[in-house]
């Protein structure tokens, strides 16, 4: 006589830590545009000028256990007839036959732990990243890859096509996302296919919105959780692409200010795209807190699609100014102080870079909240010495920023 009681899967972790800092999305493949990174990239910047500096290893917030692998068991019931060292075997919900050894000691009623399976993690190689990515393209701008993205959530499908490409690798799915998540400094080929594949599953996710946009926006019900999360990615999505930045440039060059109101025109279209007639549509997102409660991913997801969108304003000022483009005097001049920067940062001791973030901390934070154009004004007021200090600064919290992002456990 046994009983079966499944056990949710152990997870073997490596190292030790104090707390395990953990990222919703970082399981579900980083689809967030470049824009919601940038904001994510700004807000961790300030948080860590706030917090007074870099830390040091082995304090809290430094470097996370990584999750190595897998061990599945179940719980098994031993009866009084059960024979003390033989073999037994039992049959789970699933179908699956597992043998274990009775102990040589037990009691009546006794109920132990039986390995069910292991998995252990393997180290993802450069090439098998490259062919995940390049496969994953492929994938996503398929015939069949866009039927199917047409017919479901099209954000959830994606990123099952995304993963599906994980599993004909081999590969486990959070490990496969930790590994092509993390920054490329060192590999150009790997970098520009990262971007290419999550400007491609940018694409293609607007692209499955529009295609099954109504001829008359019809939809009157009120906007479900879904639809609000799909809502705030579509918009994200979107504001990344290339036609969207041109035109919001083009915008803000013709008004010499952040083109505001064309961004909200675009998040209205973006309802319609949905079915949702737009000033209908706006009253559910003004309604969010009276409808979902204190739903803290919507909150979250709420302030990033804000904080997309006034980057995604920003960032067309940017495009629209022949100062801020990459080959003009001031990009170039700005490039050789990132450069001296850089190399003067390598050749400081921790305590020096803590003492360096204290003194600039107030112009960091005023850095923070201007726009592109006057942020390069703002630079060019500093004297030699405090202009190489704050590229300096904006160094160091870049590495701190990047280190934590690339050690965040799934």
């Amino acid at each position: 006589e046994v009983r079966i009681d499944r056990l949710p899967p152990r997870v073997v972790v490596r190292g030790c830590r104090r707390r395990t800092r953990r990222r919703r999305s970082a399981g579900r493949m980083f689809f967030a545009p470049h824009l919601a990174q940038q904001a994510e990239e700004e807000a961790a910047a300030a948080a860590a000028v706030e917090e007074g500096g870099p830390k040091k290893s082995g304090e809290e917030g430094g470097e996370v256990t990584r999750v190595v692998g897998t061990v599945e068991r179940v719980q098994v019931e031993l009866s009084a007839q059960a024979v003390p060292g033989s073999e037994e075997a039992v049959r789970l919900p699933d179908g699956r036959v597992v043998k274990f050894t009775v102990p040589a000691s037990f009691a009546a009623g006794e109920i132990i732990e039986v390995e069910v399976s292991r998995r252990q993690f393997k180290e993802i190689s450069r090439d098998e990243l490259k062919a995940f990515f390049e496969n994953g393209i492929a994938a996503m701008e398929s015939e069949a890859g866009r039927r199917e993205v047409e017919k479901g959530r099209s954000v959830e499908v994606i990123v099952e096509v995304q993963q599906r490409e994980l599993d004909k690798l081999g590969i486990e799915r959070q490990e496969g996302c930790r590994a092509a998540g993390k920054p490329f400094a060192d590999d150009a080929e790997l970098r520009e296919l990262q971007q290419r594949f999550m400007t491609t599953a940018q694409t293609e996710f607007v692209r499955a919105l529009e295609a099954k946009k109504p001829a008359k926006p019809q939809r009157r019900e009120p906007m479900s959780r879904a639809d609000v999360l799909e809502f705030f990615q579509a918009c994200n999505a979107k504001v990344a692409l290339a036609p969207t930045r041109a035109r919001l440039a083009a915008e803000a060059k013709k008004l010499n200010r952040v083109p505001n109101e064309l961004m909200i025109k675009i998040q209205r279209e973006m309802l319609e795209t949905m079915g949702f007639q737009a000033d209908f549509g706006c009253d559910c997102l003004n309604r969010i807190q009276q409808t979902f409660g204190n739903d803290v991913e919507l909150a979250s997801n709420m302030r990033q699609w804000m904080m997309t969108a006034s980057n995604a304003c920003k960032l067309a000022l940017q495009d629209a100014d022949p100062n801020l483009q990459p080959d003009s005097t001031a990009m170039k001049d700005m490039h050789q102080l990132q450069l001296q920067a850089a190399a003067k940062v390598d050749a400081m001791s921790q305590d020096m870079q803590t003492a360096l973030l204290d003194r600039m901390r107030q112009k960091v934070n005023v850095f923070q909240k201007l726009s592109a154009p006057d942020r390069l004004r703002y630079i060019n007021k500093l004297g030699p010495n405090d202009k190489l200090d704050f590229v300096m600064a904006q160094n160091l919290l870049m590495r701190q920023m990047q280190a934590q992002m690339a050690s965040i456990s799934l």
